[in-house]
């Protein structure tokens, strides 16, 4: 099929820097990063949380022109029944568990999607979308859509350091009118659902475009790493509009977008330092490191984390 919507779609597990590479990249002229659109039915149409312009998803100027198209060409909106079918289809265990992913909620989903993708495209007249979604079943699912064109980026980074990140408290600053938390989670959870994350996200490979980006080759090598995406995507590789460097330290310009769901740092604008976090190295208790270590040793070595 011609003419298909070109999606950028990046897997991963939750604080791996996903946001970060996607504020990056949507800095690209012919990029449009719009969040991780899993999650925009519930947090944004019927929560109505901020957009990373820093308005309210319903105030926003962008999302409301993307809203009019998208919901001009379905039959019926209803988030809650799009909430369902993913949750019906794109969870850890439909995959592990061997259920067939081509069903009637993801044939519903995938014309869902392929909906809000071309409306993003129509508004935003950009070539790609970036979706920050992450859940890599739900990319499997996104596989089986004969309109989209997927690019995957398997973002991947050291288990130890998304352990102890997983461990911090986040204020959620999407949330309006209240204090809210990101959720938190034990070692050995975080630790499990590395290595599923990492078996299925893999599994992508062969199954549409797909390539490996490790979190601590792009704050340590932004240049070569973004090189390497922007051939994978076949875009225009202008490095001096996105990285700086002076007295020593690297920076990229990030200017206000419009993402929807995600971390609190979808919010940052302005020249940001890339460097590492690597405070887990020094902050995370010696046990408990020793215990992700353990956990996740078989892909530490195999991504290179361990020699």
């Amino acid at each position: 099929m011609k003419n298909k919507i070109k999606v950028i779609y990046i897997a991963g597990e939750g604080r791996s820097g996903s946001t970060l590479l996607e504020r990056i990249l949507g800095q690209h002229p012919d990029i449009f990063a719009a969040g991780e659109l899993i999650h925009i039915w519930e947090r944004s149409f019927i929560e109505n949380q901020l957009c990373s312009c820093g308005k309210s998803f319903s105030d926003c100027d962008v999302w409301q022109r993307i809203t009019e198209n998208f919901v001009s060409n379905i039959k019926t909106f209803e988030p809650k029944e799009i909430i369902k079918a993913i949750e019906n289809t794109s969870r850890m265990r439909h995959y592990l568990l061997g259920k067939n992913l081509k069903n009637k909620d993801s044939v519903f989903l995938n014309d869902v999607y392929y909906n809000l993708y071309n409306a993003i495209k129509r508004y935003t007249n950009k070539d790609f979308i970036i979706d920050a979604s992450k859940h890599p079943v739900f990319a499997h699912i996104l596989t089986q859509n004969t309109k989209i064109n997927l690019y995957v980026i398997h973002l991947i980074r050291d288990a130890r350091g998304v352990a102890y990140s997983w461990n911090k408290k986040k204020i959620r600053p999407e949330i309006i009118g209240k204090i809210e938390y990101m959720p938190r989670y034990s070692i050995f959870r975080s630790a499990i659902y590395w290595n599923l994350i990492k078996k299925v996200a893999l599994n992508l490979k062969g199954k549409t475009n797909y390539i490996q980006i490790r979190y601590e080759d792009l704050v340590k090598y932004p240049e070569k790493t973004l090189k390497e995406i922007f051939n994978f995507l076949g875009v225009k590789n202008n490095l001096d509009n996105f990285v700086d460097r002076s007295n020593g330290k690297v920076f990229v310009n990030l200017q206000t977008n419009h993402t929807v769901s995600g971390n609190p740092f979808r919010f940052k604008t302005g020249n940001v330092e890339l460097k590492p976090d690597q405070s887990w190295q020094n902050s995370f208790p010696f046990y408990k490191k020793f215990i992700v270590t353990l956990l996740t040793y078989p892909y530490l070595k195999k991504f290179g984390y361990i020699k």
